[in-house]
C-alpha cells in the first residue's frame, strides 16, 4: 500500500518548512498558539495570533514538561507540552487554546515533522 502525502506545500528552507508545519497544526486544532522551543526557553519556530503568547509558551515549555506549574497565564491547565530530541538537543512542542482533545495528535504530527525538517 502506498502512503498518502499529507503535505500540500514543501520548502527546502528549514525556517519556512517549520512555519508551514506549525501553521497547519494550529489550524488543525484551532489553537491560539503553537511553539517549538529549546530547553532554555528560546523559540525555534512558532505560529499564533500574538508573538508574545508564542514567546511565553517557549519560556514555560520545559518547566511544564517536567511537571512544573509554568506561569499564571501559561500553566499546566492551559498549556500542553510534548518533548522530543533532535541531534542530541531537547526540544518541545508547546501549544495553547483550541480543542485540547486534538493536542496529542497535533503534537505527534508536529514532532514527526520537526524531526524530519531539522534532521
Amino acid at each position: 500500500m502506498i502512503a498518502s502525502e499529507r503535505r500540500s506545500r514543501r520548502s527546502s528552507v528549514s525556517s519556512v518548512a517549520l512555519q508551514w508545519l506549525l501553521d497547519a497544526q494550529m489550524s488543525r486544532a484551532s489553537l491560539d498558539a503553537i511553539t517549538i522551543a529549546t530547553d532554555d526557553g528560546l523559540v525555534v519556530a512558532s505560529a499564533g495570533r500574538d508573538a508574545s503568547d508564542c514567546e511565553m509558551l517557549a519560556v514555560v515549555a520545559a518547566d511544564v514538561a517536567r511537571g512544573g506549574n509554568g506561569l499564571a497565564s501559561h500553566n499546566r491547565d492551559t498549556v500542553s507540552v510534548f518533548g522530543f530530541e533532535v541531534a542530541g538537543e531537547q526540544l518541545y512542542v508547546a501549544m495553547r487554546g483550541g480543542d485540547r482533545s486534538k493536542h496529542s495528535t497535533v503534537a505527534t504530527l508536529g514532532v514527526e515533522g520537526a524531526k524530519r525538517i531539522l534532521s
